[in-house]
């Protein structure tokens, strides 16, 4: 829905069995569509193992990866050469209320940039 609420094309999808270790059928298959964009929605070492086939393969030297459940310590481990340029989803809470030590709460920057941009705050802005 979000995808194509914004303007964009789902080209395809594919299921693929938990845990998998061999993700390069599902990976040409999406290289093959032309997507601009390649979405993971795994977690863990599957994820891991998804995103270095990728790279191995070269799909993300013509099109971008996004980890649907990413963390910092997911990128830590692939590095950063083989984590760069891809997106992924992390969590941001709006209504925290503990200030930080160095600057506002996130509560007060959340409406701050929803009134600038007329949306909530996201990763990107």
């Amino acid at each position: 829905k979000v995808v194509t609420a914004e303007g964009g094309k789902i080209l395809g999808g594919v299921l693929a069995p938990f845990p998998t270790t061999d993700f390069s059928s599902y990976l040409l298959q999406a290289q093959a569509s032309g997507a601009k964009i390649i979405g993971l929605a795994n977690a863990g070492a599957d994820t891991i193992n998804a995103i270095k086939q990728a790279n191995e393969f070269g799909i993300t030297k013509k099109q971008t990866l996004a980890g649907l459940l990413v963390f910092l310590s997911d990128v830590h481990s692939l590095g950063l050469p083989t984590a760069k340029g891809m997106y992924l989803t992390t969590a941001f809470y709006w209504v925290a209320t503990r200030r930080a030590a160095s600057g506002p709460s996130a509560s007060s920057t959340s409406t701050r940039r929803c009134r600038r941009w007329s949306r909530p705050a996201s990763i990107r802005g």
